[in-house]
C-alpha cells in the first residue's frame, strides 16, 4: 500500500466501512486511537502523513471492524456512566441502558443514607459497582462473578477509577460464595433467552456466559431470587435488569419470591421494560 496521509487513510477507511454504523465516525475513533490524538487534532492535521507502521495497525483495526468485532473491543474501552472502562472479549460491553439501574440504585441510596454495602452480581467490567463507588463516597461494595477473567478486569477498572480500596472481588457462582448480608442487590446477568441468542449478531463476538439466560431468559435471576432471600437486609433493595419481553415473567418470579415488596417494573428510556425493581420494607 502506498504511503497515505491522514485525510487519504480517512476517505479509504470511510469506503471500507461502508456498510458499518457511523462509518466517518469510526474511521476518526480508530484514527485517534491508533495515533493518541483526539479528532480534533486529527482534522486539524489531516495532511500530515502516517508511518508505514501506523498505517499497518490502522487498516487492520479497520478490517476487524468491518468484520463485525465490536469497536470497544479493538480501542478496549467503552464509555458508561460518565466513566470510561477498560474492556476485553472476556467481559460484555457495557450499554447506556444499563445507565437507568445505576440511577436506579443511586435514587434509594440517597434516599436510605445509612446503607454502606451494596453487591454487584455478575460484575463482568464492574462498570455497575465502580459508578455507584464514585458517586457515593461512603459506600462499599462486593462485585461477584463466575469468571476469573471478567474479574481481573473489574479490579483493573477498580484501579484506573481509584475505587479498589472499596471495592471487593469474590469469584462466585450468583450469592453461593458471598458469606454474609447487604441492603442492596444490583444484577445484570445472563438474560437473553438461549433460542434468541443464536440469530442475534452479539453473540458472535461477545461472552455467551454473559449473556445466554437459558431456555426463557430468567434461568439465572431465577437463581439468585431463591439465593438472595438469606442476604438481603430490611430496608433493602434488589434491582434486576431483564430482556424487553420477559417484562411480566419477571414480575410474576420477584411477587413469588418477595410476596410483601414493593415490585415494579421500570422502562428504559426507549420505553421498553428494563428493569425489575424490589424494596423491601423494614
Amino acid at each position: 500500500m502506498p504511503k497515505l496521509s491522514i485525510s487519504q487513510s480517512l476517505t479509504l477507511a470511510e469506503a471500507t466501512l461502508q456498510n458499518t454504523e457511523n462509518p466517518q465516525q469510526c474511521a476518526l475513533i480508530l484514527m485517534a486511537h491508533v495515533l493518541n490524538r483526539s479528532k480534533t487534532w486529527l482534522i486539524a492535521n489531516d495532511t500530515d502523513w502516517l508511518s508505514s507502521d501506523e498505517q499497518e495497525i490502522y487498516f487492520s483495526y479497520i478490517n476487524r471492524l468491518a468484520k463485525g468485532e465490536p469497536l470497544p473491543y479493538i480501542v478496549e474501552k467503552q464509555s458508561f456512566y460518565g466513566l470510561s472502562f477498560k474492556v476485553n472479549p472476556d467481559v460484555l460491553i457495557p450499554r447506556p441502558e444499563t445507565e437507568l439501574l445505576v440511577d436506579q440504585a443511586l435514587s434509594w441510596l440517597g434516599a436510605n443514607p445509612t446503607v454502606t454495602h451494596g453487591l454487584d452480581v455478575g460484575t463482568g467490567s464492574g462498570c455497575i459497582a465502580i459508578s455507584l463507588l464514585k458517586n457515593q463516597p461512603q459506600l462499599y461494595m462486593t462485585a461477584l462473578d463466575n469468571s476469573e477473567k471478567a474479574l481481573s478486569v473489574a479490579n483493573e477498572n477498580a484501579k484506573i477509577h481509584q475505587v479498589q480500596s472499596r471495592m471487593q472481588t469474590l469469584h462466585s457462582d450468583l450469592l453461593q460464595s458471598f458469606n454474609g448480608q447487604t441492603a442492596l442487590i444490583c444484577a445484570n446477568l445472563p438474560y437473553i433467552p438461549s433460542h434468541t441468542l443464536k440469530s442475534l449478531k452479539v453473540s458472535e463476538f461477545e461472552p455467551k456466559q454473559a449473556l445466554d439466560g437459558g431456555e426463557d431468559g430468567l434461568a439465572l435471576i431465577r437463581r439468585l431470587l431463591d439465593q438472595s432471600q438469606t442476604v438481603l437486609t430490611k430496608p433493602g433493595l434488589i434491582l434486576l435488569e431483564i430482556e424487553t419481553t420477559t417484562g411480566d415473567l419477571a414480575m410474576n418470579l420477584a411477587k413469588q419470591h418477595y410476596p410483601n415488596a414493593s415490585i415494579s417494573l421500570i422502562k428504559d428510556y426507549a420505553s421498553k421494560d428494563r428493569l425489575v425493581r424490589i424494596e423491601v420494607i423494614s
